[in-house]
């Protein structure tokens, strides 16, 4: 289940963005994007799975502010005749509207990439849930797969340009997510798996290493906070020592 169109509209937009992630992620503090990582899991760890929940609050608000703004229908030919011209001109807006939000996933998408080195499960599907209603659970892992594939590669070339991959640590992960990838994209889009439990587990999986990344990056705070108080206590006690003397 993937959906093409949707995958080059964010797999484009997505690949022009992924250099910049990388070079800012080139100057940021190691440390603070690990915590700011933590924290972005977290953040998208409720978005699938209370997806229809908010995707329902959302239609409510449109069809509330449509009831409002909708005229009394006109008699006869004319009267057709502009409805038909009506649904064309919202079936164009629908249409340039889609494609601009596919563009602004895939743009989005990248910088994150190139900048936490998290793919589309983490950042394309969330977006996709609520962006893009009509596409059910399934298709948008497929599609995020897809999408992030020349973003990705954009991201890693990005990188090694920078000096910031480690071909020996890269290539046994290559071959570990090939067969993992693949083993997942087949239960997933197999119809003994439930698309709500698919859901449920991206949204644990999502909070899990949301909380153990920012848990791990708190806690290499806290000691090398503590190591740099050792050595300002010890430097603090050699200089009494040498007054001593």
């Amino acid at each position: 289940r993937v959906d093409v169109a949707a995958a080059a509209c964010v797999a484009l937009a997505g690949s022009a963005t992924a250099s910049l992630g990388a070079r800012l992620a080139s100057k940021l503090d190691a440390k603070m994007l690990k915590r700011a990582l933590g924290v972005f899991m977290l953040a998208v760890a409720p978005v699938v799975p209370f997806k229809d929940r908010l995707l329902v609050a959302v239609d409510d608000l449109k069809q509330a502010a449509a009831k409002e703004e909708q005229d009394p229908p006109s008699a006869g030919t004319s009267g057709a005749n502009a409805s038909a011209a009506g649904a064309t001109l919202q079936q164009y807006v629908g249409d340039v509207s889609r494609l601009a939000r596919l563009l602004a996933i895939g743009a989005a998408s990248g910088v994150l990439a190139g900048l936490f080195g998290v793919g589309g499960g983490a950042v394309v599907v969330p977006l996709l849930a609520l962006s893009i209603p009509d596409m059910d659970h399934k298709t948008a892992l497929g599609t995020s797969l897809l999408a992030m594939v020349p973003t990705a590669a954009v991201g890693v070339v990005a990188h090694a340009r920078l000096g910031n991959v480690q071909a020996r640590v890269a290539a046994p992960l290559l071959v570990g997510t090939a067969l993992g990838a693949g083993l997942g994209g087949q239960l997933a889009a197999s119809d003994h798996m439930p698309e709500h439990a698919l859901k449920l587990g991206f949204g644990a999986m999502m909070l899990v290493l949301g909380g153990r990344t920012l848990a791990a990056a708190c806690d290499d705070l806290i000691f090398h906070g503590s190591r740099a108080a050792c050595s300002v206590r010890e430097r603090s006690e050699r200089r009494r020592g040498a007054v001593a003397v």
